[in-house]
């Protein structure tokens, strides 16, 4: 509080003195302001005061709201006095306090453009009423310090005016093929620093059998093989289990959405097909929750089901997007040959429509509650590069198409998925997609939901081609940046144990250590996983793009992470 704020009686005042003084850096002003609402209780009063007469008192019930970085006074309860009285004479308090005014915070009143602390505009009248505009009571921003940057800020992410950032326990995640039993020449010694993993491609044979996939899940109808899961639960039992259901078994495909497409992913052909009946995604989730109890799920009900964008630039391939059809428009066999021919990329992951797949959230979000599984949560499907908004943005049109007996597609996911690669070895258009994510969410009516990026990589091509240093520069830097943007999750694609010769997207790790880089690229990413777990469940004061590229956060512990 400032120096002409008491607070009374001196034990409170000492009370609260004690839990800034024990707080860190950056929580300081959080414990003080804790404190006092403590002391004060609930049903507190306001009292305006003049010359030792009260001349207002207004009744609150709760107890003082901290809301960010202050004690903000919401609307009165109960205006119990209020008198004629002339703001130009004697001498004006405001106290905020208990009843018995044996516990209370005061300040002098005065006129606007003055040195009081509180600004009262005019005189009190009895025929007018009070309006009790914005009260604040808050320390200054210097009480938890400012901590300097390495170097010019050039874009600042959280100021030290802003509200602190608090990152997730569980924010630091990835997708895993490392498991128990494998023969590894260092244990990797990572799994102390995940809070969440994620189930896409899970490969633990390294065969290119995707075990944790639909079909390789239930092989036969209603019949469920639990080796894979059950390991894989296993070995990452207590932390965010993030579920993609994906690829569809051959007897549950819709014949009427098929899809035959191979491409560079031979266990996504005809899988890609959603099933004809959504419940039966909804009988492998129910199945999963009941054998797994106790741990924590988040499932998707598609991975990337990137709608046919075709916007005209293809000849063939689809009709263009336009508001009549932009609900029902797929990526079939005959876009994704057409893709193929123009050089881009062709392969669908899922062949789905906006309308199906809108319908198929609704139709399992409601099963799994009347089922009695009402706290299973559902996330949207992960896109990438749907940060731009368009009429054919794949993330617009599944999140607005209606819903048959109503209700939108967006209404039955609790969370937001969105995916990020990197084409250039840099991390230059992370922020920019982030925040039209950030953007496109609250647009679309779901900006009190969690955002995860389930996705964070660089494609092989360019991953190929990096020092270690490189790829360190460029995890922990997006680690930063998601942080501080209030991203809930940063899930890397993907930590695997990989053989010789194979290439990966990111953070590769070496079966054998038979070569000096193999010893030092393992290295470099048990050292990536340390330095970025320092933000689970951190508390971010300050963070900032720096002039020379880096990015940079302090946190209210007193550490800071630069990259």
């Amino acid at each position: 509080m400032a120096a002409n704020i008491k607070i009374f009686p001196a034990a409170s005042a000492r009370s609260v003195a004690q839990a800034v003084a024990g707080a860190p850096l950056g929580g300081k002003a959080a414990a003080g302001l804790t404190r006092l609402s403590t002391e004060v209780g609930a049903s507190y009063r306001q009292r305006l005061i003049r010359s030792g007469v009260v001349v207002a008192d207004m009744a609150y019930t709760g107890t003082l709201p901290i809301v960010g970085s202050a004690i903000t006074l919401p609307a009165f309860t109960a205006l119990n006095n209020l008198s004629n009285a002339d703001i130009d004479t004697g001498v004006w308090v405001m106290r905020v306090g208990r009843a018995d005014d044996s516990v209370y915070v005061e300040g002098a009143i005065g006129r606007a453009g003055g040195s009081a602390p509180f600004v009262l505009t005019g005189d009190l009248s009895t025929t007018k009423g009070i309006n009790n505009g914005p009260v604040l009571l808050r320390f200054p921003a210097t009480l938890d310090g400012v901590a300097t940057p390495p170097a010019a800020v050039a874009t600042w992410l959280v100021r030290s005016t802003d509200t602190p950032v608090v990152v997730p326990a569980d924010y630091l995640g990835v997708h895993s093929d490392y498991r128990p039993g494998a023969t590894y020449p260092v244990n990797p010694n990572v799994q102390s620093s995940l809070g969440a993993v994620r189930s896409l491609d899970h490969d633990p044979s390294r065969g290119y059998f995707p075990a944790l996939s639909w079909w390789a899940l239930e092989p036969t109808p209603g019949v469920f093989a639990t080796a894979a899961m059950d390991a894989w639960v296993s070995h990452n039992t207590g932390k965010r289990l993030l579920f993609v259901v994906d690829r569809t078994p051959a007897f549950y495909q819709d014949p009427a959405l098929p899809s035959s497409y191979s491409g560079r992913y031979p266990s996504y052909t005809g899988a890609s097909a959603p099933p004809a009946d959504p419940l039966k995604m909804s009988a492998l989730i129910k199945w999963i929750l009941t054998r797994y109890p106790t741990e924590r799920w988040l499932f998707s009900l598609a991975n990337e089901p990137n709608f046919s964008f075709n916007d005209g630039a293809l000849s063939t391939g689809g009709a263009r997007i336009t508001s009549g059809n932009r609900f029902d428009v797929r990526w079939d066999d005959t876009f994704a040959a057409a893709m193929q021919a123009a050089g881009r990329y062709p392969h669908p992951f899922s062949a789905t429509t906006p309308r199906k797949l809108a319908n198929a959230y609704k139709i399992v979000k409601q099963d799994l509650v009347a089922s009695g599984f009402g706290q299973a949560k559902l996330a949207t499907p992960g896109w990438e590069g749907q940060h731009a908004d368009s009429i054919s943005n794949s993330f617009r049109r599944w999140a607005e198409c209606p819903t048959d007996g109503g209700g939108v597609g967006a209404d039955w996911a609790d969370e937001v998925e969105y995916h990020y690669y990197s084409y250039n070895r840099t991390d230059s258009t992370f922020l920019t997609e982030t925040n039209g994510i950030i953007n496109l969410t609250a647009a679309l009516g779901m900006g009190s939901k969690p955002i995860l990026c389930s996705e964070a990589g660089l494609e092989i091509q360019y991953a190929s081609g990096m020092s270690n240093e490189q790829q360190s520069q460029f995890f922990i830097s997006l680690a930063i940046q998601g942080a501080a943007r209030g991203i809930k999750s940063m899930v890397f694609y993907k930590f695997s144990s990989e053989s010789d010769g194979e290439a990966e997207k990111t953070m590769k790790y070496n079966s054998v250590e038979d070569t000096p880089a193999k010893v030092a690229a393992n290295a470099a990413r048990r050292a990536d996983f340390a330095e970025m777990a320092v933000l689970n469940g951190a508390t971010i004061v300050q963070a900032a793009v720096l002039s020379d590229g880096r990015k940079w956060a302090a946190l209210s512990n007193g550490l800071t992470l630069v990259r």
